[in-house]
């Protein structure tokens, strides 16, 4: 849990973030961490043909 308060410790310092947002767990993890330090954070994803809509 150290490590995921030193997290919101950072994200508290930046003050806002934006979030490149992939659905994996890294990401969603961040995610919910902007959420947890009470900051202004955009979470961003894209749909393009350069990136498969479906995982192997």
């Amino acid at each position: 849990m150290d490590k995921y308060f030193r997290l919101l410790e950072l994200l508290r310092k930046a003050g806002k973030v934006a979030i490149s947002l992939s659905g994996g767990k890294d990401s969603g993890l961040v995610a919910k961490a902007a959420i947890d330090a009470g900051i202004k954070a955009v979470a961003i994803t894209i749909s393009s043909p350069l990136f498969s809509r479906r995982e192997d």
